[in-house]
């Protein structure tokens, strides 16, 4: 690229325009804790430096104990672990940001490996634009992150090894691959995509070297490296099984059902972020279209072909998103070149990546970035969200320890097992791989029916139930049932989650304390009303006195205060009708 002033360059307006995409990756990616599975993630690790040794069966759930269960990021666990006892969540939050920025960022470096990188630059800046949205969509606190990042670092290791001919490069992706198959099954992606990488490059036509030379790849040597990198992925403490758990997960009809991240990005529950992930994916393919018709006979077919398995991957499971998003930034600048000698076209692609960068991260810290159906904006910002982490309704269970065993709704079961196990365990978890078959079903059954609850309780001896609140004219399933069951009691709500207590089952002192015969899944102010209005006098006694209870043992919440405001308000009125 041409000088255009003192100082100053369409390279380094490229410059500045990749680094404020990377920051801008970083930035969408920058929100509080919302994934649930993040929870049973930490006691894992956790628990495996406690008792020195890797879990093989199922230690956190009665429902599923002693089953075999698949700890395949056990290593990231530990990590993930270490992470959170030096910085809590916000380290959590922040470094999984910077995860998501690394990913794309050294995707992005795959794709300018080679002569004339700053031509390319541009292109680079743009393909890591396109991408964040993609990968701020599913960059939770959880190993696949680490997967999208060691994806891309495979991906460079491919690039050096073509650019250069240098056997370390491909010898370097034997121990990274031993690594990847203890951080996370992901690493049957990275065989993928250097099968798929090998098989591009023998369909792209071979180019001079800088002697003039047409260099054949090392096939012979490529060929150990194959042989090499499936053999290394399998010293974990899984052996095949890891290499085979990501096939079994996708093929298993019951969790594929009940795991929304492995649907299709079409299903109802993406609704809420189609337009997002159609807008980057209808993007990105205009501008891969226009420079590989730009690029003519020079296509790289070993990053196109990689693009669109992991773009079909994407269509056909969420949970490829975030490996399709590496792939852009490396497809974009590996065919950037020409573009990107234009003096004007590179400083106004460069001037816009700025532009809309900057644009996007104000909308997402405004409004937030969409998630799915009924769920709200996720704002940029540190520390956990807690629409999935019933943090008051559990330490009200850890406090108490109510006799007997507990129920909980799937979305609550992580958080349940950071907080309560090895004293508790917990009915169901994020982990749908360890459970028998039918029990998944049954489970659903019993959330959207009630049907199979009372079996369930006299099966395992329930004693107590934590679900989660449902919004005014949406009560049905089992929490209508407990709602509308003499037999279990209400003793504690917070603003998400309601904790019911079975009565004759040992509780009578909690019960005694916090539980009242005002059922708050219905706190409207109409509902509150109506039962002030059926309700005795020592009935409004004993849950005013219950509800301040609860509001001291959880000053934060705000439903509990709420409630009893209402009903006083109601009581008060009560007693001046009645003395008319």
């Amino acid at each position: 690229m041409k000088q255009t002033g003192p100082g100053f360059s369409p390279a380094r307006i490229a410059l500045l325009a990749f680094a404020v995409a990377v920051l801008a990756a970083w930035a969408l990616a920058l929100f509080p804790i919302h994934c649930p599975d993040t929870w049973w993630h930490l006691r894992t690790g956790r628990l495996i430096l406690e008792q020195h040794r890797i879990p093989t069966t199922d230690p956190f759930t009665y429902t599923a104990a002693g089953r075999p269960w698949v700890t395949h990021e056990w290593l990231a666990e530990v990590l993930l672990y270490l992470l959170y006892r030096v910085g809590g969540a916000n380290l959590l939050v922040v470094t999984k940001a910077v995860l998501a920025a690394l990913a794309l960022g050294t995707g992005a470096a795959a794709g300018l490996v080679g002569p004339r990188s700053s031509e390319r630059l541009p292109a680079a800046a743009l393909g890591v634009l396109l991408a964040a949205p993609l990968m701020a969509l599913r960059a939770f606190e959880r190993p696949h992150l680490i997967t999208a990042v060691l994806l891309a670092t495979t991906l460079l290791l491919l690039r050096l090894e073509s650019g250069t001919g240098r056997r370390l490069w491909r010898w370097l992706l034997v121990p990274l691959l031993l690594l990847w198959a203890n951080l996370h099954s992901g690493f049957v992606l990275g065989l993928c995509l250097v099968g798929l990488y090998w098989a591009g490059e023998a369909l792209t036509p071979r180019v001079p070297d800088r002697t003039g030379a047409r260099r054949r790849p090392a096939w012979r040597d490529r060929l150990l490296v194959g042989v090499a990198l499936p053999v290394a992925s399998l010293a974990n403490p899984n052996h095949v099984r890891a290499l085979l758990y990501p096939f079994w997960l996708m093929a298993t009809p019951g969790v594929r059902a009940n795991i929304a991240e492995l649907r299709s990005i079409f299903d109802p529950v993406s609704r809420g972020a189609l337009p997002v992930i159609l807008g980057s994916l209808v993007a990105t393919a205009v501008v891969a279209a226009a420079l590989l018709l730009a690029a003519g006979r020079r296509i790289r077919w070993s990053l196109v072909l990689p693009l669109l398995f992991f773009a079909a991957l994407a269509l056909f499971s969420v949970r490829g998103l975030n490996e399709f998003a590496v792939l852009v930034p490396a497809l974009l600048a590996a065919h950037g070149g020409r573009p990107g000698r234009r003096r004007r076209l590179a400083i106004t692609v460069s001037g816009l990546v700025v532009l809309s960068a900057l644009a996007a991260v104000l909308a997402a810290a405004r409004w937030g970035m969409p998630m799915g159906r009924g769920v709200p904006g996720r704002r940029l910002g540190l520390g956990v969200n807690p629409v999935n982490c019933p943090e008051a309704a559990i330490r009200f269970v850890k406090s108490q320890a109510p006799a007997g065993r507990l129920y909980n709704a799937m979305t609550f079961g992580a958080y349940a097992i950071h907080e309560l196990w090895p004293d508790k365990q917990v009915y169901i978890d994020g982990r749908l791989d360890v459970f028998p078959p039918g029990f998944l079903d049954s489970y659903v059954r019993m959330r959207e029916s009630g049907a199979g609850w009372d079996e369930a309780v006299a099966e395992y001896g329930i004693s107590a139930a934590v679900v989660d609140y449902q919004p005014p004219g949406t009560l049905r399933g089992l929490g209508a049932r407990l709602a509308a069951d003499s037999a279990w009691v209400c003793a504690f709500f917070s603003d998400n989650a309601i904790v019911y207590i079975r009565r004759g089952t040992g509780n009578d002192r909690i019960l005694d304390r916090f539980g009242m015969s005002f059922d708050p899944s219905a706190r409207t102010s109409a509902s509150v009303e109506s039962y002030v209005a059926r309700a005795d006098s020592a009935e409004l006694a004993q849950t005013v006195a219950a509800l301040r209870a609860m509001i001291e043992f959880a000053p934060g919440e705000r439903a509990p205060a709420a409630v009893l405001q209402n009903i006083e308000h109601f009581a008060r009125r009560r007693g001046r009708e009645e003395r008319q």
